[in-house]
C-alpha cells in the first residue's frame, strides 16, 4: 500500500468536520463501526462527531507518521454512505491541498499533473 504523507492538522481538522457534518455527515454508529473497520479505537462517543473523528486519525497519525488512515476511513465511508455523493465537493476542496480527491466511485486517487 502507498505511504501518504501525513495531513497538516488543518486538513485533517477541515477532512474531520467534512465527515461529521452535522447535518450530512456520518452518524456517531457509522463512526464507530469505521473506526473499528480500519483498526483505530473510538476515543470517547461523547464528544462531536468531527472531534471523534479528529482525535482517532490525529493519534493514528502521529504514532504511525503516515496520512492512510484518514484515506482508508474514506474509502470505507464510500461504501457505506453512498460513494460520500453527499460531501464530494467539500472533501476534494480539503484533499486538493494534498494532491488527492474522491473520485465518483468514492475511491480517493491521485491529482493528474497537468
Amino acid at each position: 500500500m502507498t505511504h501518504f504523507v501525513p495531513f497538516t492538522v488543518q486538513h485533517l481538522e477541515a477532512a474531520c468536520r467534512v465527515l461529521g457534518d452535522t447535518e450530512r455527515g456520518l452518524t456517531g454508529p457509522q463512526i464507530g463501526r469505521l473506526l473499528q473497520e480500519i483498526g483505530l479505537p473510538d476515543p470517547c462517543q461523547t464528544m462531536t462527531k468531527w472531534k471523534r473523528l479528529f482525535k482517532a486519525l490525529a493519534s493514528a497519525q502521529h504514532r504511525f507518521r503516515v496520512g492512510n488512515h484518514l484515506i482508508l476511513l474514506i474509502d470505507h465511508a464510500a461504501r457505506e454512505a453512498d460513494g460520500l455523493r453527499w460531501c464530494r465537493d467539500e472533501m476534494n476542496a480539503v484533499l486538493s491541498f494534498s494532491g488527492l480527491y474522491v473520485r465518483k466511485d468514492g475511491r480517493v486517487a491521485f491529482l493528474a499533473n497537468g
